[in-house]
């Protein structure tokens, strides 16, 4: 994962470099596409302005549209170096990003939705990001149970490819959520977010694909997840190693 975060309304900007690895098997059929929340709090070095706030991204089994959902926070102020974020890894990555036609997530309401943050940032070339904010070129529809649905079509897709100086034919390199408006930013002011039901293309996740912790791995839990795993202790394995140690699934 190669992430570029850019400057939006105000927010910061730096570029994170991180590696993760993961592996697929033939022998069960792989999720639609696997998401990682991530957190990035960088320094003086990355971005001008030291990333001094509290940062958190996980899955919470306790809310969501329905649970699980992810839940992603800021507590500071937009211009610090600092973001919390969902790695999406997709095999739509390393092709032309017009395969893409279809973003969307569902924000639950009284969380901050702001035209920069949650969004979605497409790499293209490795260089430059289009992206996709969450008050900013989407349909919004309330689906009143304390959820709003909030959809990006082929059309505003493109269009942010060409706001981004890209063309149809750019390479997707990476492709991510991410959330850096923090408190000081409206119009709610709150610097937290619950997303749930991340879909492209037209499929949806909206439950961890992979194990987050050992626990996860335990009562034949290791059997539910891609990558596949051969035992319990080939899952737990997995997770000790942050993936470096590849399944035997």
């Amino acid at each position: 994962m190669k992430i570029a975060i850019t400057t939006i309304a105000g927010g910061i900007g730096v570029v994170l470099l991180a590696t993760m690895l993961f592996s697929g098997s033939a022998s069960a059929a792989p999720p639609p596409f696997q998401l990682h929340p991530f957190e990035f709090v960088g320094t003086v070095a990355n971005c001008g302005v030291a990333g001094t706030d509290t940062v958190t991204a996980a899955w919470d089994n306790t809310t969501g549209n329905p649970a699980a959902s992810i839940f992603l926070e800021k507590l500071g102020a937009t211009s610090n170096c600092a973001a919390a974020g969902v790695d999406i890894v997709t095999p739509l990555e390393g092709g032309p990003v017009s395969a893409v036609t279809e973003l969307n997530f569902d924000v639950k309401n009284g969380g901050h939705c702001g035209a920069g943050a949650p969004r979605f940032n497409l790499e293209l070339n490795a260089a430059s990001n289009a992206f996709l904010g969450c008050n900013s070129g989407g349909v919004q529809t309330d689906l009143g149970n304390g959820w709003t649905h909030v959809e990006f079509n082929a059309a505003a897709i493109a269009a942010a490819v060409v706001t981004a100086g890209g063309v149809p034919a750019d390479t997707l390199t990476d492709l991510y959520i991410i959330f850096d408006e923090g408190t000081d930013t409206g119009p709610d002011f709150t610097g937290h977010v619950y997303i749930d039901n991340i879909s492209v293309n037209g499929q949806v996740v909206g439950s961890p694909t992979s194990p987050l912790t050992k626990d996860d791995c335990k009562n034949n839990g290791w059997k539910n997840f891609n990558p596949a795993f051969k035992n319990q202790g080939d899952c737990v394995s997995w997770v000790a190693t942050a993936g470096r140690n590849l399944p035997n699934g």
